[in-house]
């Protein structure tokens, strides 16, 4: 049975764009800004991405679940993503009428270097479209119209023809190809989206609809990628989100302060079920919610990325000092060259070369606060994420550092943070390395989408 407007229920729609940071939006959407302050959007200053890239950062907001929860490498052309408990599939089953679209279908979110789905996820599937039309796709543009537009004419229509049942909707829509490669290309998107926002308001299609305009995660190469302002703006992308009347009434309060609260892909989710079954779920997992908090209720001020838990190479709740003499570090440096060059010890030793360190090109030391200096240990279920604390005092010879180095003979850039016992000289890397400049076809010997962003193909 449909959900009809008598349901009460509000429709959701999802306008997401990929690598916009929440200040290269600042930047580059000046036309939809405006528009957001007018109709009175909300603006998560603290949102942190909890992973690396889109697969990853979406997956939490769609499922509730980190990726290595529910899927691995080793089942990517195999096993079908269908399995997913993909939260519009709760929405489905209350009547709501479901879209997932998509652009560039060749690195959409569920099919890059993965198998995708075997039967449409949604009830509305834009993604044998996109590979009709990919073809013809050129400089962004599909024949004479902009490829943007095409996609939001769709959302559009899909909106208006939804209200004019008198039906509900889970609208899921991530464009890619414009923004995804170049800091400044995020300004190209900015007439788009106000048009398609300020007509959707204009025809009053908004009313009973929770809106969610955000991104991923922030441009993650490139020459910023290795300023430190770079660094934090890629670990926070921007995310805007409208409550109609009924809703910002009822939760304006817990809405503005949770702005300038810590909030993630996780909190996204437990929104969306708190929308969807009318109650708070609490952290208490499959009864609940495993990671994150309802928007809809306040978000606690003493919240930390480890209660989340995030990894610290992904948190910005730090402050970072540059270390000034980086011979200091040079140990760290080749550690971190040594342990990517272990991934290709088995499976890809002849298909990888070996890489060298080039040059350290940055070193931060990361203050961080108690909990994160009194790290005891790691449980592996969830790729290092879960993490136990000691009860013992600070431990003060345990130090931090993000650092940034160069390698040959693939150019490549990477990011990695490292913690070091000063007394053992004992290192551990948090989370994963980050390849910050591009690979373009330096990997294509291979398609393990985890390795693929570290292997020099030997020629």
């Amino acid at each position: 049975m449909m959900a009809t407007k008598d349901d009460n229920l509000p429709n959701i729609l999802f306008l997401g764009l990929d690598s916009i940071s929440r200040l290269n939006f600042d930047r580059h959407f000046p036309m939809t800004a405006k528009l957001l302050a007018k109709h009175g959007f909300y603006t998560l200053y603290g949102y942190n991405k909890v992973a690396d890239n889109t697969f990853v950062n979406l997956t939490p907001l769609l499922t509730g679940h980190y990726l290595e929860d529910i899927w691995n490498e080793t089942i990517s052309k195999t096993v079908f993503l269908n399995y997913f408990p993909l939260i519009w599939k709760e929405y489905s089953n209350r009547g709501y009428n479901t879209l997932l679209l998509e652009d560039a279908p060749y690195m959409a979110t569920f099919n890059y270097l993965k198998i995708g789905f075997n039967e449409k996820p949604t009830d509305y599937y834009l993604r044998p479209f996109s590979l009709a039309i990919e073809p013809d796709v050129h400089n962004d543009c599909y024949l004479d119209k902009p490829e943007i537009e095409i996609y939001y004419d769709y959302v559009y229509d899909f909106v208006k023809a939804i209200n004019e049942r008198h039906q509900r909707y889970f609208g899921f829509t991530f464009l890619a190809r414009l923004t995804h490669d170049h800091i400044n290309s995020a300004g190209l998107a900015d007439s788009h989206v106000h048009r398609l926002l300020d007509k959707l308001f204009t025809d009053s299609l908004l009313a009973n609809t929770v809106v969610v305009f955000f991104s991923d995660h922030g441009i993650r190469f490139g020459k910023i990628r290795e300023t430190l302002s770079g660094k934090l703006e890629e670990r926070m992308p921007f995310m805007h989100i409208y409550l109609p009347d009924e809703l910002r009434n009822k939760y304006d309060k817990s809405m503005a302060i949770n702005e300038n609260r810590l909030t993630t892909p996780f909190d996204i989710h437990s929104t969306l079920k708190h929308l969807i079954t009318g109650k708070q779920l609490l952290n208490s997992g499959s009864n609940g919610v495993k990671y994150g908090k309802t928007l809809l209720q306040e978000i606690p001020e003493d919240r930390s990325c480890q209660s989340i838990p995030i990894l610290e190479h992904w948190c910005s709740c730090q402050s970072s000092e540059p270390v000034a003499d980086l011979n200091s570090v040079s140990f760290v440096s080749r550690f971190i060259v040594d342990s990517i060059n272990r991934l290709f010890a088995t499976d890809f030793v002849d298909k990888c070369q070996p890489l060298t360190l080039r040059r350290t090109v940055s070193a931060y030391e990361q203050h961080l606060n108690d909990k994160v200096l009194q790290f005891e240990q790691s449980l592996n279920d969830v790729m290092d994420r879960h993490v136990v604390y000691s009860r013992k005092r600070t431990k003060e010879h345990i130090r931090h550092y993000l650092i940034t180095i160069s390698v040959e003979p693939s150019g490549g850039l990477f990011e990695a943070t490292v913690n070091v016992d000063t007394r053992s000289r004992h290192m551990q890397i948090i989370g994963d390395i980050s390849r910050i400049n591009r690979y373009y076809n330096q990997s294509d010997c291979i398609d393990n989408q985890f390795v693929r962003r570290y292997c020099y193909c030997f020629q």
